[in-house]
C-alpha cells in the first residue's frame, strides 16, 4: 500500500474509540472535531483579489510573499487555506474530521440531488490523495482546468444556501464517529446571497438558528475582491451568526482577508479548543487570601485587529532558592555618557518584539518538509527559511546610521577594518 493510498496518522478507527472509552481508570476522554468548509462558488470569487489586501504584511517573510503572489483569486486563496489546514490538522489533531462543500457549481453531487451544490470530500480524516487535489485547485497553472474538469465551467445562479447549510448538517449526522465539536465555515464573497429572494434568505437564516440550537457552530470568513471591496454583515450574516452589535461593529472594522497567512490566521483562531482540561488551586498557606488579577488583552498598534496577548490570568513561573544568587560587585571603568547613549541607539534599533509563535523549529519543519515530500510524491522538500538565523544585511541596515561614529569611537585614527599589523621581520 503506498502513501497515497494511506490516511496520515493513527488510523483513528471505530474500535480504537471504543477502547478509550471502555479502559478503566484513565481520564482521558477521546475528542474528536469536525470542520466542513463550505465555499460559495459565485463568479467574483474567480476575480482577482483587490488591491487594497495586497499590502504588506506584518511578517517579513519572502517565502509568504512568493506564495501570495500565486495566489490571485479568492478561490485559489480559499484552496490553499483548505489545504494547509489539512497539513495541519495531520500534525496537531489527526483524529479530527474534515470536509469541503461546494455551493454555487455548475455540476451537483450530493445525497438529496440539491442544484448547484457538490460535496467535494466527506467528513474524513486529512489524507494525502486529498491534499494533492486541493493544491492543484489552488495553483495558478491548474486550478481553471480542474475546477471546470469537476464542477464545470459555466457559473451557477439560484443556488441555496438553506440546501448548503442542510447537506452539511446531513453529513454530521451521518458521521462514523462520534464529534464532540461540529463547525461550518463558510467562505463567500457575497454579504446577502438572496437579496432578490425574500423566501430563499428566511429559510437560509431559519436553517442557521436550527443548526445553532442542535450545537453546530457557524463561522463567516468574507473575501473582498476587485469589485466586491466591503463585507457589511449586517445585510444577512448578522442573523446567520446571531451577533450582538457590538460584535458586528468588531466584524465590519476588520481588515480584509486577502492573504493566505491572514485568512490562516482567522481559521485557527476560530478552530482553536477552548476546553478546560483540569483545576488547579492556587494557596499560599493557611488563611492566605490572594487577589487575583486578570490582565488585560495586548493589541499590535500598528497592525490592526492584531492581538499580541489574551486577556485572562497567565502563569509566571517563580525561581527556586537555588537560582537566586548574590553576585560581587565589581567596580571598573565606565563609558562616558555620550558612548553609553550612542550604543543604546545601536540596540534600540536592533530590538524588535519578540512572538514566539513567530519562530518555527527548523529541525520540526525540515523533517516535516521532508515527510511531506515523500507523502505527496514531491521531488524535494519545499525550501525553509530559518528566522532562528539573524539576517546581517537588515542589522546593518537598521544601524547603517551609527556605524562611522562607532568606529571613530572604538578604533584608533587611520584604523582598516579587515586589516592585521604586521610583525617585523627579524634579521639573522
Amino acid at each position: 500500500m503506498s502513501l497515497l493510498d494511506q490516511n496520515w496518522g493513527t488510523g483513528g478507527s471505530a474500535d480504537d474509540e471504543a477502547q478509550d472509552d471502555n479502559q478503566q481508570g484513565r481520564q482521558i476522554t477521546t475528542s474528536r472535531d469536525g470542520t466542513l468548509m463550505l465555499i460559495e462558488c459565485a463568479p467574483q470569487m474567480f476575480e482577482l483579489l483587490a488591491n487594497q489586501m495586497k499590502q504588506d504584511s506584518s511578517i517579513n517573510n519572502d517565502d509568504d510573499d512568493d506564495e501570495d503572489a500565486q495566489l490571485t483569486t479568492g478561490f485559489q486563496l480559499v484552496m490553499r487555506a483548505c489545504q494547509r489546514f489539512y497539513q495541519s490538522k495531520i500534525i496537531s489533531n489527526d483524529k479530527d474530521l474534515s470536509g469541503i462543500i461546494l455551493y454555487g457549481t455548475e455540476n451537483s453531487l450530493n445525497a438529496f440531488d440539491f442544484k448547484h451544490i457538490y460535496i467535494l470530500h466527506e467528513l474524513a480524516q486529512p489524507s494525502a490523495e486529498r491534499i494533492i487535489q486541493l493544491e492543484t485547485l489552488s495553483n495558478k497553472n491548474t486550478y481553471k482546468i480542474k475546477y471546470d474538469e469537476l464542477f464545470g465551467s459555466t457559473q451557477a445562479t439560484g443556488y441555496s444556501l438553506n440546501e448548503a447549510l442542510w447537506t452539511c448538517s446531513n453529513l454530521f449526522s451521518n458521521s462514523p464517529q462520534r464529534l464532540t465539536i461540529k463547525r461550518i465555515f463558510i467562505f463567500t464573497c457575497n454579504d446577502q446571497p438572496h437579496a432578490s429572494n425574500l423566501t430563499l434568505e428566511r429559510q437560509a437564516k431559519q436553517r442557521a438558528k436550527d443548526l445553532n440550537d442542535v450545537g453546530i457552530q457557524l463561522e463567516v470568513f468574507p473575501i473582498l475582491t476587485e469589485t466586491i471591496i466591503r463585507f457589511d454583515f449586517k445585510k444577512f450574516f448578522q442573523d446567520v451568526l446571531m451577533l450582538s452589535d457590538e460584535d458586528l461593529d468588531i466584524r465590519n472594522n476588520q481588515e480584509p482577508t486577502g492573504r493566505l497567512n491572514e485568512l490562516l490566521k482567522l481559521v485557527y483562531s476560530k478552530e482553536h479548543k477552548k476546553r478546560a482540561y483540569c483545576t488547579v488551586p492556587f494557596s499560599l498557606g493557611k488563611a492566605a487570601d490572594v487577589a487575583l488579577i486578570p490582565q488585560g488583552e495586548e493589541m499590535n498598534k500598528k497592525v490592526k485587529n492584531d492581538r499580541l496577548a489574551s486577556n485572562g490570568f497567565h502563569v509566571h513561573y517563580l525561581p527556586y532558592a537555588d537560582d537566586i544568587r548574590n553576585l560581587p560587585k565589581n567596580d571598573t571603568t565606565r563609558a562616558a555618557n555620550d558612548e553609553v547613549d550612542l550604543f543604546k541607539n545601536v540596540i534600540r534599533g536592533l530590538k524588535f518584539k519578540y512572538r514566539p509563535d513567530k519562530f518555527e523549529n527548523p529541525a520540526l519543519q525540515t523533517l516535516w518538509r521532508n515527510i511531506e515530500a515523500t507523502a505527496l510524491n514531491k521531488g524535494e522538500p519545499d525550501e525553509f527559511i530559518d528566522l532562528t538565523i539573524p539576517s546581517v544585511e537588515n542589522q546593518n541596515r537598521k544601524i547603517v546610521g551609527y556605524i562611522d561614529e562607532l568606529k571613530q569611537m572604538i578604533f584608533p585614527p587611520g584604523y582598516v577594518m579587515g586589516t592585521t599589523k604586521k610583525s617585523a621581520t627579524k634579521r639573522k
